[in-house]
């Protein structure tokens, strides 16, 4: 009976054990984060020094879908599965530990001449284990420093929220866009052969498809970048038409009032002309599936194509739109700025 009591009273105090596992930081000084969200689970870093300034009971903010959760919610599926094992070795060491002082005790007790001697033996090892700090995860290059916060992180593939004020910079997400568009067009090559292994029709619609995309992903980065940079000039409207920025005669009129600056001043006629060809290119995509109506021609003043037609979109045709609309982007930041 006395025995059964010490292992509850061992077990209890194990129970109320507390362990403390370091968290090693990458070469960077960064140290690995995840998204608690299961449908999320995003990796990503924050510089160790930052992350020592966050309140422990403070929220963090996922970098990738703006998930908000307590800031010890942020470990990562590594971590967590390490910390585990490593407290499962403590918990076992000690709990043998334990056992083996009870051993001893009572086959000490036990009467020496009797005819049946009982004596306890415990198996598993009692040597104490050293806590190792989680190792960190491989390097992410794509750093970066929140505008507003001035917290450091680290992802891959690009990052909308900062973690530490959950601030999302459209300009950032701007650049992360464009990036992601001319990395759909260097990499068609190598996606059309392995697609074609499968099947060259499927290899051949798979990257039209990515061709004609990279159209609407433009558009869509450029009208958040300009509705957060007119809004952060003094003089800006309150309230905008709903995806103003799109249609680009109105556009360029919102920015000719805020900042006195026409698109035709930040890019000239001749590149203003072949954005508003690719804006209209997108918005027959998105609407007709493509085929030419009078109204296109009309808007975009290509006579290149008949009506009924389908329009084809070039790979060349994406580069040089991104480098548009980053020129119109950068020099509408300085306007504001000024």
């Amino acid at each position: 009976m006395k025995m059964n009591h010490d292992i509850e009273r061992q077990i209890r105090q194990l129970e109320n054990m507390k362990l403390t596992f370091p968290i090693e930081p990458d070469e960077h000084g960064y140290i690995d984060k995840e998204c608690p969200s299961e449908k999320c689970m995003f990796k990503f870093k924050v510089l160790e020094q930052d992350w020592e300034t966050l309140s422990p009971d403070g929220k963090l903010f996922c970098p990738l879908c703006g998930k908000s959760a307590p800031a010890d919610s942020f470990y990562t599926t590594e971590q967590t599965e390490e910390a585990e094992r490593q407290a499962v070795e403590q918990v076992e060491c000690l709990f043998n530990q334990n056992l083996k002082t009870m051993a001893d005790d009572f086959n000490r007790k036990q009467p020496r001449n009797a005819w049946i001697r009982i004596t306890m033996n415990v198996k598993g090892s009692t040597a104490p284990k050293s806590i190792m700090p989680l190792k960190a995860l491989e390097e992410l290059q794509l750093k970066i420093e929140c505008e507003k916060c001035g917290v450091h992180f680290a992802v891959l593939g690009g990052g909308f929220f900062c973690p530490r004020c959950g601030y999302s910079s459209a300009i950032r997400v701007f650049e992360d866009a464009m990036k992601k568009i001319r990395a759909k067009i260097s990499n068609l090559d190598s996606i059309r052969k392995v697609v074609s292994e499968i099947s060259k029709d499927d290899a051949e619609l798979t990257c039209r498809s990515l061709v004609e995309s990279c159209l609407s992903d433009g558009v869509v980065a450029f009208q958040r970048a300009c509705e957060q940079l007119y809004s952060q000039h003094p003089s800006a409207k309150l309230k905008l038409k709903a995806n103003v920025f799109q249609r680009l005669d109105e556009g360029s009129e919102l920015w000719k009032e805020l900042a006195g600056k026409t698109y035709v001043d930040l890019v000239g006629d001749e590149e203003l002309n072949r954005l508003n060809l690719y804006f209209q290119r997108r918005h027959l995509l998105l609407h007709k599936e493509g085929i030419v109506d009078d109204k296109y021609i009309k808007k975009s003043g290509d006579v290149s194509y008949q009506v009924g037609q389908r329009i084809v979109v070039k790979e060349n045709d994406i580069l040089d739109m991104v480098q548009i609309l980053i020129k119109m982007i950068n020099r509408l930041r300085e306007a504001v700025q000024a």
